[in-house]
């Protein structure tokens, strides 16, 4: 449940690949974006773009591999935001 902030580097088929301050890049799938409900079908580069700023979580790290997978959609495990205790 780390979360991080990136930065998106290039937008490929399946994803991106994001910029979060280690040796290697997160990849993140175009499924583990908020908007991909909203652009089904479409291609990543539609609600994805190169220099877009994000928040992340890890969700699988491979040392041996050197991968990082990262998520936009918040994880369930961590606590209620305050703001969200106040929507009606």
């Amino acid at each position: 449940d780390d979360e991080l902030w990136g930065q998106l580097k290039r937008v490929t088929n399946y994803g991106a690949f994001v910029e979060v301050g280690a040796e290697v890049d997160g990849f993140l799938h175009f499924m583990d974006h908020p908007l991909w409900g909203d652009a089904d079908g479409d291609h990543p580069s539609t609600f994805m773009k190169r220099g877009d700023r994000v928040r992340v979580w890890v969700s699988d790290l491979d040392p041996i591999k050197e991968r990082i997978k990262v998520t936009a959609l918040r994880p369930t495990t961590l606590p209620v935001l305050r703001r969200d205790l106040y929507r009606s």
